[in-house]
């Protein structure tokens, strides 16, 4: 299992690469599709609006239903890239830490795959067959 250090830095850098992620992904489905992202926090806000303005006397505006193809396809995007973020930030993790402390981060599967609950430095025999 990765040390406590190496999991703080993997979610120092999984803010940033989401965020950044996050907005390329927002950007490509409005120049692919013409329309906003499928998302429920919008469709209550407009929802509210309606409230509002009906208060207020005003017609109500139509409120945006995404296509059922439209939010399976957002959510799988979505998925995909939180894996994407996950992988990357672990990656990053592990390669700044091995830059700093010159060893391999200990992980899980490290561990297991070398028999060495620690850095990884030396491994078993079915570990080096495995490493060849």
């Amino acid at each position: 299992m990765a040390g406590f250090g190496t999991k703080l830095m993997s979610v120092g850098l999984a803010i940033p690469i989401a965020k950044f992620l996050n907005d390329k992904l927002e950007s490509s489905w409005r120049a692919t599709t013409g329309t906003e992202p499928p998302s429920l926090g919008r469709r209550r806000q407009q929802e509210k609006d309606n409230k509002k303005a009906a208060k207020l006397g005003l017609p109500p505006r139509p409120v945006d239903d995404p296509k059922f193809v439209d939010a399976l396809m957002w959510s799988a995007l979505s998925a995909m890239s939180f894996v994407i973020v996950r992988y990357a930030s672990e990656r990053g993790a592990e390669e700044v830490t091995k830059f700093f402390t010159g060893d391999n981060p200990a992980t899980k599967k490290y561990g297991s795959l070398h028999k060495s609950g620690k850095t990884g430095k030396r491994h078993g025999k079915v570990g080096a067959k495995i490493l060849r």
